[in-house]
C-alpha cells in the first residue's frame, strides 16, 4: 500500500514494506535540496567571506542548483539489509544507535562550543595566535557536562560498535544547533562535508576551526592502522517530542565518486583563508538517507574523515544537509540537536 501527503514542493511517501515477516511503514521524501553544483562543474571555487551565509554556504555561488530528489528511508535501509551496525556504517557512512543520556537540557547548552565555527573563520584568516589557542583548549579540555558525562557515554558506543578501538579523543565542547529565527549556529541548509576528501596534510592544514595535530601525535604514539573522525549527532532536551523540523539527510558514501566533491576557497581581503568548505557536484548514483521521526535517545554516528595507514588516499567522508521535512506543520517543536566530534584510533 502506498499513499502521498504533498506540502510545498515536498512529498511524503509511505509504503509498507514486509521484512522477516514483519510489516514496517517506509517514509521516503521527495523534495529539493539547494546548493549542489551542476554536473561538469570545476572542482575548486573562490567565495569572498563579505557574502558569504553559513547556514547556507553555496547559497551565493550562480554554479549551484537546486535539485530534485528522494531521501530515502534508513530505517528500512537497516532493516533490509539486515547488516550489524559496524558494517552498516563501514558501506554507507552512517548509522543509528539506542542511546538514552545521562545529560540534562543544561548539560547539553554548557556543553555548546563558546565560540562558534563561524566566527573562527571569520577571526583567524591570519596568524593563529594566543586568541586561537585558548580557543582550542576550551575546545579540548574545558570543564564541561559534555567531558565529564557525554564523553564516557560516547566512548561506550563506541567500543560496541567498533570494537577494535585503541583510543578515543574526544572533545570538551559539541555545537548546539536551533531552528529559530536569528540563531548564531542554525542547522546547515547545504549539502557539505566538514573535512572534505583529503588526507592528514589537508586536515592540519586546510582546517583550522579545529586543531588536529595532537590527534595526529597520538595516532602515531600508539602506532594505530586507522584513524577516523566521527559525529555523533542527536536531537537533545529539552525537546519532548519526534523531530521533525530540520532533520538531518544523509548521502550514501558508496553512490560518492571523489570527482563529485567540489572544495570552496573562503577569501577574506582579497586573501584565500586556510579554512576550506567542501561541497558536492550533481550526480544522478547519489543515495541520500535520513532517519525519520527521531527521538533524544537516539543518535547517528557519521564519517567525516577515514584514513587508512596502508592506503595513499583518505576514504569517501559523509555529506550531509537539514532539509524541511514534509510532516512538519505548526505543532512541530523546533529542532535542537548537539554535534560531537570525535576521533576513533584503532
Amino acid at each position: 500500500m502506498k499513499f502521498i501527503i504533498a506540502a510545498a514542493c515536498t512529498f511524503l511517501i509511505y509504503a509498507t514494506c514486509n521484512y522477516n515477516d514483519n510489516k514496517f511503514v517506509s517514509r521516503n521524501v521527495e523534495t529539493e535540496l539547494p546548493g549542489i553544483y551542476r554536473q561538469g562543474s570545476e572542482s575548486k571555487y573562490t567565495i569572498d567571506i563579505a557574502s558569504f551565509d553559513f547556514n547556507s554556504p553555496t547559497s551565493n555561488s550562480t554554479t549551484t542548483n537546486t535539485i530534485p530528489v528522494t531521501i530515502m528511508d534508513a530505517r528500512i535501509k537497516e532493516h533490509e539489509e539486515n547488516l550489524s551496525k559496524k558494517d552498516f556504517f563501514n558501506k554507507h557512512g552512517f548509522v543509528i544507535i539506542d542511546h538514552k543520556s545521562a545529560m540534562s537540557a543544561k548539560d547539553w547548552s554548557t556543553s555548546d562550543r563558546v565560540v562558534p565555527i563561524k566566527n573562527l573563520f571569520r577571526d583567524n584568516f591570519y596568524g593563529l595566535g594566543d586568541h586561537y589557542n585558548k580557543v582550542m583548549d576550551g575546545y579540548r579540555n574545558a570543564e564541561t557536562p559534555a567531558k565529564h558525562i557525554y564523553a564516557k557515554e560516547v566512548e561506550g558506543m563506541i567500543r560496541s560498535v567498533f570494537p577494535q578501538t585503541k583510543e578515543v579523543i574526544a572533545p570538551a565542547q559539541g555545537l548546539l544547533r536551533r531552528a529559530v529565527p536569528n540563531v548564531t549556529n542554525a542547522p546547515v541548509k547545504t549539502m557539505h562535508t566538514d573535512y572534505g576528501f583529503i588526507g592528514f596534510d589537508g586536515l592540519l592544514n586546510n582546517i583550522k576551526y579545529i586543531d588536529f595535530h595532537s590527534h595526529i601525535e597520538k595516532y602515531e604514539e600508539i602506532e594505530a592502522n586507522e584513524f577516523m573522525l566521527v559525529n555523533f549527532w542527536r536531537p537533545v532536551l529539552p525537546m519532548s517530542k519526534k523531530l521533525r523540523s530540520n532533520p538531518l539527510c544523509f548521502l550514501d558514501t558508496s553512490t560518492v565518486n571523489e570527482k563529485d566533491q567540489v572544495t570552496v576557497n573562503i577569501q577574506k581581503d582579497g586573501k584565500i583563508s586556510t579554512n576550506n568548505l567542501y561541497s558536492l557536484k550533481e550526480n544522478p548514483r547519489h543515495e541520500f538517507y535520513y532517519y525519520p521521526d527521531m527521538t533524544t535517545d537516539e543518535v547517528v554516528i557519521f564519517k567525516q574523515f577515514h584514513q587508512m595507514r596502508n592506503e595513499s588516499t583518505a576514504r569517501m567522508p559523509t555529506f550531509h544537509t537539514s532539509f524541511v521535512d514534509p510532516a512538519a506543520d505548526e505543532e512541530t517543536e523546533g529542532r535542537i540537536s548537539f554535534e560531537y566530534r570525535v576521533a576513533i584510533l584503532s
